[in-house]
């Protein structure tokens, strides 16, 4: 559904437009939306708290655009009504969040991976039509010495290779050259980056930092497929 051999996502960290555009003019490949999260030190609202920013950046950018349903509670069918309205290009979840109605539409939906769930779990779920991917963010990149570890690239091997559809890596710290080389190599499909997460809200330092990863990435798969 992208364009690119291995897509850029930046999540934002609020439903602004500013930061839409700023992702959009430095090669983000999509942009992720959020309703009902639990961030690290603040909740992002209801789909009534957020309607009017949703519809702000939808008509701000013209990259792929897509919407996380988040872990706070499920959504229930009239904000799915009108979800679907919005015409996004994809949707994400959290398998203990999601109503099985999500279903009843043909939006490709990514999948979280939830730690607990066995891999069997996840297989299962990757037969269902809708799903597009499956999503892996390591909890280890909450901890100050290290982006991922050997067992983080062992899960991701796993993943990649039990798996029917692709996995994308959510990065929450800065990744280096080599690091996403190692990412490629063990099968992800594409890399979702928060900017907030490594202190970035500025659109202009969003833009530079959303342009650097792409550049990194765009090196790095050409590498890979030569």
């Amino acid at each position: 559904m992208f364009k690119s051999s291995l897509p850029l996502i930046v999540e934002l960290s609020k439903n602004d437009p500013e930061l839409a555009s700023a992702s959009q003019e430095g090669g983000a490949d999509a942009v992720l939306l959020q309703i009902l999260s639990q961030k690290q030190n603040y909740i992002i609202g209801s789909l009534d708290d957020e309607f009017e920013n949703i519809k702000n950046v939808l008509e701000k950018v013209t990259v792929k655009k897509g919407i996380l349903l988040g872990d706070v509670r499920s959504v229930n069918r009239e904000e799915w009504v009108q979800i679907k309205s919005f015409n996004f290009d994809f949707i994400v979840v959290y398998p203990s969040t999601a109503p099985i109605f999500l279903l009843e539409s043909n939006i490709p939906i990514f999948i979280n991976i939830q730690t607990g769930l066995p891999i069997e779990y996840y297989r299962a779920l990757s037969h269902l039509p809708s799903v597009e991917g499956f999503i892996y963010g390591p909890l280890t990149q909450n901890r100050l010495e290290s982006s991922f570890n050997f067992i983080d690239l062992a899960v991701i091997e796993l993943l990649s290779s039990s798996l029917s559809k692709p996995v994308y890596f959510r990065s929450l710290n800065e990744l280096k050259n080599d690091e996403v080389m190692l990412l490629i190599k063990r099968g992800v499909s594409g890399i979702i980056i928060d900017p907030y997460s490594i202190g970035l809200m500025d659109p202009n330092d969003v833009k530079e930092a959303v342009s650097s990863y792409k550049k990194i990435i765009d090196q790095n798969a050409y590498k890979f497929w030569m």
